[in-house]
């Protein structure tokens, strides 16, 4: 009788320490981390851990408690940009999770600083031009130096819109990066930066600034589509240009060596130009024909065979190209017609590619 009295208390240490002992086998879990590129600081709940190994298919192996986590990868390249990746993750007793990260380019917080003490933290919201309501024409309804995407020529009704007088300048990208919203700082070519047109910016950047900006403004910006840009670029013309059959480079940013067909000859400036150094259209809208190539909302498509007449955007499930209007400072005659219209990838970045806003 009195060792049954005295056993529970003989066993209680062992049971303490068995306890114990699962405790510490199914508390933890093991976080496997990789990058792309390698060789990343790893963050975790803003602490830093080790780096993740720079040899493809290796992973930074870490023991995390059961929890939540914020993961932080940051690999510098320059004084002004870094790779960098976040993400949120739970780690589960005795679990082991693999993460493979792509990590993306953004300024650095020290580099959008300087930005901001150089152009400030006002938000600069681009002047609109109201374009009223109407049908025209869309296509290469000229017939001269067509190209096989520009027909069939069709009839389109518009509805009143907003379109911004100029392409997007650097200065209005440049306070969006310095702001944070924007993660990309453009490569201005030495052309310059202040009021000429961003560039070197892809579909995808558009879309992160229009993000940003909507977020600031509470309004809806967006860019335009295919449809609308021609309707507006033409301004009540079926010529080639609005300012005609020909395109002197005295009204436009283009290259004047190559100019439309029976044209006459100008300059190339082999850069581009600050925004509205050239009168306007009928519209009030300026640089519709050079300067840079101007991103629209539309999906390619390789004719207008399926192309909405509502003056809608034409969007495709599949759709890894876009659509660009309105030639380059770079680019012939013939490639800066109301009608020339331009696919690229929704990620490239090229030194003629810029935008500008609707509404």
């Amino acid at each position: 009788d009195s060792m049954k009295k005295i056993l529970p208390y003989l066993l209680l240490p062992l049971l303490s320490i068995f306890i114990s002992s699962c405790s510490l086998t199914t508390t933890e879990g093991t976080l496997l981390i990789s990058s792309q590129p390698g060789k990343a600081q790893v963050y975790i709940n803003g602490k830093l851990k080790d780096n993740t190994p720079g040899r493809k298919g290796k992973s930074l192996s870490v023991n995390l408690p059961t929890g939540h986590y914020k993961i932080e990868l940051i690999k510098p390249r320059s004084n002004r940009e870094e790779y960098y990746s976040s993400q949120s993750i739970s780690i589960i007793d005795g679990i082991e999770k693999s993460l493979s990260i792509p990590l993306k380019l953004r300024t650095t917080s020290a580099f959008r600083q300087k930005l901001l003490d150089t152009i400030g933290k006002v938000i600069i919201e681009p002047i609109m031009v109201q374009i009223p309501a109407g049908t025209f024409n869309m296509g290469c309804v000229s017939d001269i130096e067509c190209i096989r995407n520009e027909k069939p020529v069709h009839h389109v009704t518009i509805n009143e819109f907003m379109l911004s007088k100029h392409e997007l300048t650097f200065n209005e990208w440049d306070t969006c990066v310095a702001q944070g919203g924007c993660s990309h700082y453009p490569d201005d070519y030495k052309f310059g930066r202040g009021n000429r047109p961003v560039l070197n910016v892809s579909w995808e950047d558009a879309q992160q600034y229009i993000s940003w900006l909507n977020q600031q403004t509470g309004k809806l910006y967006r860019l335009a589509s295919e449809a609308e840009w021609e309707y507006a670029a033409r301004a009540g013309t079926a010529t080639p240009f609005n300012t005609g059959q020909c395109l002197s480079t005295e009204m436009a940013n283009y290259d004047g060596d190559i100019p439309l067909k029976g044209c006459e000859k100008g300059k190339d400036r082999k850069q581009t130009l600050e925004v509205g150094s050239f009168q306007g259209n009928q519209w009030g809208l300026h640089d519709m024909h050079g300067n840079v190539w101007e991103w629209t909302q539309d999906c390619w498509d390789s004719d207008y065979n399926n192309a909405p007449t509502d003056g809608s955007a034409l969007e495709l499930e599949n759709c890894p190209k876009r659509m660009l209007r309105g030639g380059g400072w770079n680019y012939r005659g013939s490639y800066n017609r109301s009608a020339i219209r331009y696919d690229y990838s929704n990620t490239l970045r090229l030194e003629n590619l810029g935008f500008r806003l609707a509404l």
